[in-house]
């Protein structure tokens, strides 16, 4: 299946759902993960317009016609973010199969052997820091009270 072809799935959002989704995961997700660590855990990844579109060329050179967001988290031994969140984009390609469609990785050939066409160390926000230090960015969507293990409130 082409890029050309394949079934647009996603949509645009307004900015009361975006501020919802961002306050849901807050609240549902982001808070427990933080005291768990003993630091803020990512919100959210930043790459520049630049670096999306040579993923995407590079995904494009390699037959992809899509693109998965995997979630994940860097090892402990990862210098600056051990343990935070963080998203891999990872090229695919649509195959129909018996059982319905299904969205494969992409390889590619490289001097190091077969690897797959994925992408990621973005700028994570908020920067790797104590939980009791955070920082925020006042105009960022979704704002949530948060509670600190010393029982402070910050307005996230």
């Amino acid at each position: 299946m082409t890029t050309e072809n394949a079934k647009a799935v996603g949509q645009f959002l307004l900015t009361h759902q975006v501020n919802n989704l961002i306050s849901n995961y807050k609240q549902q997700r982001w808070a427990t993960n933080s005291e768990k660590m003993g630091k803020a855990d990512t919100l959210n990844i930043w790459w520049s317009i630049n670096e999306i579109e040579k993923f995407l060329l590079k995904a494009k050179e390699n037959n992809a016609d899509g693109v998965k967001f995997c979630f994940g988290v860097y090892d402990a031994d990862e210098n600056g973010t051990p343990g935070n969140q963080t998203i891999a984009m990872v090229a695919t390609q649509q195959e129909a199969t018996e059982n319905g469609t299904v969205n494969k990785n992409v390889f590619t050939n490289t001097t190091y052997g077969k690897n797959i066409v994925a992408y990621n160390r973005g700028r994570i926000y908020p920067p790797p820091t104590d939980l009791d230090e955070i920082t925020y960015d006042p105009y960022e969507l979704g704002v949530t009270i948060i509670e600190t293990k010393n029982k402070e409130l910050l307005i996230m």
